[in-house]
């Protein structure tokens, strides 16, 4: 096993250690509501780099670890990515709902998304 060396934050100036992810605790929740005020101003993006869409994510995985939509054809294919059913950027306020997001695998997420974009 492996000696951990501390390190300081990697945030210019900063003289913390830093916890796991390179910034101390400070800046590490400093960061994370960066990322959510980002997204509660409508860049519907930043979810994707909340911890809080992570854990969801995970959730979601977890749950439903394959793909839903080639189980229903009758195909067992390992879900990859997390997909909101009612769009994102319409719907914000769903946007961390579980009962809005399916577990797809990456084909059929690819194949969504294209769709979506056909539709807009």
């Amino acid at each position: 096993m492996g000696i951990s060396i501390p390190r300081h934050c990697l945030v210019t100036g900063c003289i913390l250690i830093a916890s796991q992810g390179g910034r101390c605790e400070f800046h590490a929740k400093a960061h994370e509501r960066e990322r959510e005020e980002r997204y509660h101003s409508g860049d519907h993006r930043g979810i994707y780099q909340t911890a809080r869409w992570a854990r969801v994510r995970a959730l979601v995985l977890a749950l439903h670890p394959l793909c839903v939509r080639c189980e229903a054809a009758g195909r067992a294919t390992i879900a990859t990515d997390v997909h909101h059913v009612k769009r994102l950027a319409e719907h914000l306020d769903l946007a961390y709902a579980v009962e809005n997001l399916e577990a797809l695998c990456s084909s059929c997420h690819s194949k969504e998304t294209a769709k979506e974009a056909f539709n807009r």
